[in-house]
């Protein structure tokens, strides 16, 4: 019986791996193909962030909003044992950079705006990485960039 649920559980890994993966990908292809997305993006690396249009700026903030319930996702496979520890850390790692401001995009005034999009379990994260980051700020002089 105890085999059965070890490969039970690993079948669900396997299988929970695989869905994110193709998730993953699906998305990396849709952005790779937004022309929006990546004038916004080359703007973004050159430093150039007054000249990112309005349309360039919400195709970054949609981004944004996908990489976000994409996390999402990734914290209620880690809570459910489906998403090993250190694929998590990565993913609240991504969180993090994207609420700092770092990514110039203005996700943290969107999560701000509607907290309730997203699972209370999840804010509860949210909340602990944006107290994280205030913190960090205090200590380092506010250097974040919240373009």
């Amino acid at each position: 019986m105890g085999l059965q649920l070890q490969q039970s559980h690993e079948i669900a890994l396997s299988q929970t791996h695989s869905q994110r993966s193709g998730a993953v990908i699906e998305q990396i292809i849709s952005v790779a193909e937004n022309p929006y997305y990546l004038a916004a993006a080359a703007k973004r690396e050159a430093g150039k962030f007054d000249e990112i249009t309005p349309v360039e700026r919400q195709a970054l903030l949609q981004v944004a909003n996908a990489a976000m319930f994409s996390i999402e996702d990734a914290f209620y496979q880690h809570k459910k044992g489906f998403l090993p520890d250190e694929r998590w850390n990565a993913s609240r790692e991504n969180l993090r950079w994207f609420m700092s401001g770092e990514a110039h995009i203005q996700t943290r005034e969107i999560y701000e705006r509607n907290p309730s999009a997203w699972s209370s379990d999840f804010q509860q994260v949210v909340e602990e990485v944006l107290r994280e980051i205030d913190a960090s700020d205090t200590q380092h002089g506010g250097t974040s960039i919240t373009n």
